[in-house]
Formats: structure tokens, sequence, C-alpha cells
């Protein structure tokens, strides 16, 4: 279960109880890795190009819903 980051270094998502964490954007359904360190550089991805490449199961997985900072701006913009 390896992604590579953009120096082309392999990486491992994060883990919580040996299940990968990621994070769920509840407006785009796009994913990034939940725990790791480069998970605040907002890295998101395709939810199918994520599983792919981690060669995972959408049950294999611990999500934790948010909004990325995209959608998160757009939803403020409509607010105002």
């Amino acid at each position: 279960m390896q992604l590579e980051d953009e120096s082309g270094q392999a990486t491992t998502p994060g883990q919580w109880l040996s299940y990968p964490v990621v994070l769920l954007c509840d407006a785009c359904h796009r994913v990034q890795d939940g725990l790791s360190e480069q998970a605040s550089e907002e890295k998101w991805t395709d939810q199918s190009r994520f599983f792919i490449l981690h060669n995972l199961e959408t049950s294999q997985v611990w999500r934790c819903h948010t909004l990325c900072r995209y959608c998160s701006e757009i939803r403020q913009d409509g607010a105002q």
C-alpha cells in the first residue's frame, strides 16, 4: 500500500488500529491520506485512483468525513 509523493518517494497511508485512514471530502468526494505528515499539504485525489494505487477496498479503511479546502472556500463564498 504505497503511493509516490511529489519527489517520487513511495509513501504509505497513515494507519489507525491497523487500517489506513483517509479524509473524505463530503462535497467533491475526493480523498487524501489522513494521518501522514503530508496530509496537511492538501494532496486530494480521486477515490478510485487512491484505492487502486494503495491496493485497497473501501471496506479496508477508516474514513473521516470533512471538506477539502477548495470546497470549504466555495461553501463560505456561497454563504456570503
